[in-house]
Order: structure tokens, then C-alpha cells, then sequence
């Protein structure tokens, strides 16, 4: 039974759980430190020995609650000083609180085993248990400075923060079984025996959460390097663009040298003016240069228009670039790209010109950066899953650059809604505005 198993020291778990709270913070903190963080760092110790004394006075059945609070002031430790997302400081919690929890059964278990069980409840436990936390955490310390070389923003969707809770949680219950089956058939033996299933499964918990890590900061770093391409492959084809744009100049200049010519020759002034505004119209049409703010998005959209103009599509954009900078520049591409292509291979179908119409505007809305594309389209659309019914035949393939768009859409916390009205395809996109102005 509990009683006749030692438990660890409260004060002990309250420095374990503190110290994976300090190692985590500390490759936030590179060059921050300020004497008032140290202090308040120290404070935060302090209160997480008191609440770990005060739950320790709580009634048996009050376990669960006072770990609850316990777990609760790390979180908030690691959200001041990390700075990070709720999410973010939700996995990094997660992650403390298994450290935590390894680090003080296998001291524990350690100076257990070599007093032969004679001592523990006397003092004698303090330099063995201080010892063993500084050692243990001094390690850990190195491995989170290692796998923080780089700085990775931790993004999580809830997918994957819901995973950190349920393996910290599992984790948690099946370190801990050993104690609330001691009184039953499904005995674990005596207490080193316990402490032994319980120091090994904290250590499963934290090779598994150290995996989630890195597998997700190597799919971030794989998709950055593949943004990275996608942005000087944007770039070099606005230089071929560019290339060709003189061609077109050098043969619109002798045009219009010939134009001229007419309009000097012409004495209607009706029919003068008729051509003044024509070559108007032409030059207005061929300033495809889209400045908005965002050096990539001007990248993105040039090219795009460059290529709208060549096919008679109309693509008038009303884009604050600036209130996208929050965002990750090979999800602007991501994103852009894929709904851009997926307007203008719609329009460059329709066989009337006139309709060949593309508006796109990105703006601030009470709080939310609204994103809004709108393409003309005159074919049936329906809607399913939120997303719309292809009429291609090779249906396997299709839906890719919405899907992504959705994906990199959930990363932001924001939403994607795809919908029709008079002739009109519709795809709107809400985030959060991330950027205090």
C-alpha cells in the first residue's frame, strides 16, 4: 500500500519540477538575463516548494488537485519567461512535468537502493537527492541547448498538443500505477521494484516527447529549405519575366512612334482623342509591378499578373503585404500560390475575356487579417467538406493546393471558407493579427 512505499519528499519534487522548468527556459533567456528575471526566477521556486508543501498536507484524495495546481504554476513559469504560444507552452509543460517526474523517481529510486531503505526519512536524503538533480538536469540542460541550436519557432497544431497532454498524462498515471496497485493482485513487487516501472516509464515519456520534437522541428526545417527553393525559383522566373517584359517594350515603343505619327496626322479631334485613350489603356494595362509592402508577396503577385496580363486575365489586388509579416514567408508562398493558381486555371477557361476577372484583397478587421480571393466562374460549384467538387477526371490528384492552403490556414489558429454567390468563387481566410501595430 502507499503507506508502506516512501514517497518522495515534497520539497525534492518541488526543486525537480522547478529545475525542468529552469533547463527549458534557459535557451529562451540566451543574452536576456536581467537581475529582475533572477530574482523572479528564484521567486517562482519558492512559491513551487510552497504549493508542493501545501499539497502535501491535503487529504489523500486531494492528490490529483494539488498536482494539478503544481503543474499549473510551472505553466505559468514557462509562460513568462518563454513568451511562447498557449500551445507551445502547453507541449513545453508537457515536457517539464515528465523531466520533473523522471528526475526525482531516479534519485529517489537511486538513494533508496543504496541505503538499503534505512534512512529515508531522515535528512540524510539531501546531498544524495541534490547531487543527483544537478547531475540529471545538467544533462538534460545539454541536450535541450543542443536541440535548440536552431532556432525553430514551435508551431503546433491541436493535433499535436492534444498528443503532449494525452503522452504526458499516460505517462503520468502509468509511472504512478505501481503505487494504486500495490494493495492488489497486480503487484509490482516491493518498493524498488515500483520505483523501478515508475523511473522507467518517465523515461519512455521523455524519448517520446523528445521525438515529437524533433520530428516536428525537422518537418519545419524540411519545409523552410523547400520554401527557400519555391522563393528563388518565384525570383527567377520574375527575372525571365522581366527579360521578356523588354522585348515587349522595345516592340510597343516602335508601335507607338507609329501612333504617333497617326494622332499628329489626324485631324478629327473626336477620333484623336479616341487613340490618346487607347494608348492609355494599353500602357495602364502593361504595369504589372504589385507593390503591397511584403517583398515576397510583390514577388508572387508580379509574377502572377505578369502572367495574367499575357492571357487577358484581369487580377486587381487591394493588399496591405504588412499585416502578413507574422506569417512564415513559405506559408505566403504556400498559400498565395496555391489559391492564385487555382483562380487563374478557373478564369483561363472561360472563353469570354470580359469575364476573365481575378480580385484579390488582404485587410484588417477586428483583430482578424482577412484574406479574400474572388474568381468569376460560370460553372456549377458544389461544395462538400468544405471544399469544392472537381469536374476533372483524374479526381485522385485534385483538391492538393486547397488542402494546403487548409493546412497552413489550421497553423495560424484561422479558418478557410470556400463559397459561391452570383457567378462568383469565393475563398476567404481569417487569422489572427499576430502584430501589434
Amino acid at each position: 500500500m502507499i503507506e508502506n512505499i516512501p514517497g518522495i519528499p515534497r520539497i525534492y519534487t518541488a526543486l525537480s519540477e522547478w529545475l525542468a522548468c529552469l533547463i527549458i527556459i534557459l535557451p529562451f533567456l540566451r543574452g536576456r538575463w536581467t537581475l529582475l528575471k533572477a530574482f523572479t526566477l528564484v521567486g517562482t521556486l519558492v512559491i513551487q516548494i510552497l504549493f508542493q508543501l501545501g499539497a502535501g498536507m491535503l487529504p489523500i484524495i486531494l492528490w490529483i488537485p494539488g498536482m494539478i495546481v503544481n503543474v499549473l504554476w510551472m505553466y505559468i513559469t514557462l509562460k513568462y519567461f518563454t513568451r511562447q504560444s498557449f500551445k507551445a507552452t502547453i507541449f513545453l509543460c508537457s515536457k517539464a512535468f515528465i523531466l520533473a517526474e523522471f528526475s526525482a523517481a531516479i534519485c529517489w529510486q537511486l538513494f533508496y537502493q543504496f541505503s538499503l531503505g534505512q534512512d529515508v526519512e531522515k535528512d540524510s536524503a539531501f546531498p544524495y537527492m541534490i547531487i543527483g538533480l544537478v547531475i540529471i538536469f545538467f544533462i538534460f540542460l545539454i541536450v535541450e541547448l543542443r536541440t535548440n541550436q536552431q532556432e525553430v519557432p514551435i508551431q503546433l497544431r491541436n493535433k499535436e498538443t492534444l498528443m503532449a497532454i494525452l503522452t504526458a498524462l499516460i505517462i503520468f498515471i502509468l509511472s504512478n500505477s505501481g503505487y494504486w496497485l500495490s494493495d492488489t493482485r497486480v503487484f509490482f513487487g516491493n518498493a524498488v521494484g515500483i520505483f523501478s516501472v515508475r523511473s522507467f516509464v518517465n523515461l519512455s515519456g521523455i524519448c517520446l516527447l523528445y521525438l515529437q520534437e524533433t520530428q516536428r522541428k525537422e518537418d519545419y526545417l524540411k519545409k523552410e529549405l523547400l520554401s527557400i527553393n519555391n522563393v528563388f525559383q518565384t525570383q527567377y522566373q520574375q527575372y525571365v519575366a522581366y527579360k521578356e517584359n523588354s522585348d515587349i517594350v522595345n516592340r510597343m515603343c516602335h508601335d507607338l512612334k507609329h501612333q504617333i505619327d497617326v494622332i499628329r496626322a489626324e485631324d478629327d479631334p473626336v477620333r484623336r482623342e479616341h487613340y490618346l485613350e487607347e494608348m492609355e489603356k494599353e500602357i495602364i494595362d502593361f504595369e504589372s509591378p504589385v507593390e503591397t509592402g511584403h517583398p515576397v508577396l510583390d514577388t508572387i503577385l508580379t509574377r502572377k499578373n505578369q502572367f495574367c496580363l499575357e492571357h487577358g486575365i484581369k487580377l486587381s489586388c487591394f493588399v496591405d503585404g504588412q499585416l502578413l509579416s507574422f506569417m512564415n514567408v513559405m506559408d505566403i508562398c504556400s498559400l498565395f500560390g496555391n489559391a492564385l493558381d487555382n483562380a487563374i486555371e478557373s478564369v483561363q477557361e472561360l472563353p469570354n475575356k470580359e469575364q476573365r476577372l481575378i480580385h484579390l484583397r488582404v485587410d484588417e478587421k477586428n483583430g482578424f487579417v482577412i484574406i479574400k480571393l474572388n474568381n468569376y466562374s460560370v460553372n456549377q460549384i458544389d461544395i462538400e467538406d468544405g471544399l469544392p467538387e472537381t469536374t476533372k477526371k483524374d479526381k485522385m490528384r485534385h483538391g492538393y493546393g486547397l488542402k494546403s492552403i487548409s493546412q497552413t490556414v489550421a497553423v495560424y489558429d484561422g479558418t478557410m471558407t470556400i463559397s459561391t454567390k452570383e457567378n462568383w468563387f469565393i475563398l476567404k481566410i481569417l487569422l489572427p493579427n499576430k502584430i501589434f501595430r
